[in-house]
């Protein structure tokens, strides 16, 4: 089993999808996650502090679970969205240029809870990556390559990103703040700009929409030295290339 692992992570450029479209995306992605780990089939919608957090359960998936989810939304943000609109009332059909962060977690425990922290829905916003999703696992929390690996193909193929990874937990504490870095398991789109590859790192297409790159099979683990040095060698590729 994994040791260390801390986030798994996506981002892709500029989309535009409404308040519906992205509790859609979203519902649909966690139920497939939640096949793959059922003890996070029943999650919730943080609301704001004066609403009391919006229960999801998966099992139940249907179009009026997803329409409830983004109402839901609207009833949460409504007085942040006018702030910077001129609009009356808010409908799922709704779209903001910035897209919508819509956060999920499951479990009431803190040491137990993951979350899903999604920016999705922007169309005109000068940022290079501005829609990304992020999924945090409680620090304690292990499961194998086959888990991982899966979770990161099923974004890729739903969301099309730009980038990804799984990545562990020490990426956070890299000093200097790299432009960029690989992961446990990385997914580049077909036409990015990657630094030299090293030979020991795998690859894999996916469909014709880019590659994953793996470091390694077996289960990270971050008191493995091995598994580190790996991980130098390849960050190191990424180093060379940004100067």
């Amino acid at each position: 089993m994994t040791n260390g692992i801390f986030k798994i992570s996506i981002a892709w450029g500029n989309r535009k999808q409404s308040i519906l479209e992205c509790c859609q995306e979203m519902i649909v992605f966690m139920n497939s996650f939640s096949n793959l780990a059922p003890q996070y089939s029943e999650i919730s919608l943080l609301m704001n502090e004066d609403e009391k957090d919006h229960k999801i359960n998966l099992n139940n998936y249907n179009d009026k679970l997803v329409l409830n989810t983004a109402e839901n939304y609207i009833l949460a943000n409504e007085k942040e969205i006018k702030k910077y609109n001129n609009i009356g009332t808010i409908t799922p059909s709704f779209c903001e240029k910035v897209g919508f962060r819509l956060w999920f977690y499951s479990g009431e425990n803190s040491e137990d809870r993951f979350t899903v922290i999604a920016q999705i829905g922007a169309f005109n916003w000068e940022h290079k990556y501005p829609n990304n999703i992020t999924i945090e696992f409680p620090f304690n929390y292990s499961n194998n390559f086959s888990f991982f690996y899966k979770v990161l193909e099923k974004l890729i193929l739903q969301f099309k990103p730009i980038k990804g990874g799984v990545y562990p937990n020490f990426v956070d504490r890299i000093k200097n703040n790299p432009k960029e870095f690989p992961g446990w398991i990385s997914y580049y789109e077909k036409d990015y700009n990657l630094p030299v590859v090293p030979d020991f790192i795998e690859k894999i297409k996916i469909n014709d929409l880019g590659n994953i790159y793996i470091l390694t099979r077996e289960d990270y683990d971050i008191q493995n030295q091995n598994h580190n040095e790996k991980w130098k060698a390849f960050y190191l590729k990424y180093i060379a290339k940004d100067n």
